[in-house]
């Protein structure tokens, strides 16, 4: 029994709707730009659990958004 086996390069429509997806996030993060080191690594997180298809990993970086919101509260109560 013979398999048919894809090119390298031909990617299986579920690769091609993620690489689309990760091509948006990456342009719509390029576009609006943040100055602000932890609302930046918030909207880092943010794209990263967007393009993620896993549970486990998007509850530790939703965790991770939060504390560097309160960093950022705390840091703008201060100023």
């Amino acid at each position: 029994m013979s398999t048919v086996r894809k090119a390298p390069c031909e990617l299986s429509p579920s690769e091609k709707a993620i690489a689309e997806r990760a091509a948006q996030l990456r342009s719509s993060r390029d576009l609006f730009p943040i100055k602000d080191p932890n609302l930046a690594e918030v909207m880092e997180l943010l794209h990263r659990m967007a393009a993620c298809h896993d549970a486990v990993p998007v509850q530790w970086m939703a965790g991770d958004a939060i504390t560097k919101l309160r960093v950022y509260v705390r840091k703008l109560e201060n100023d």
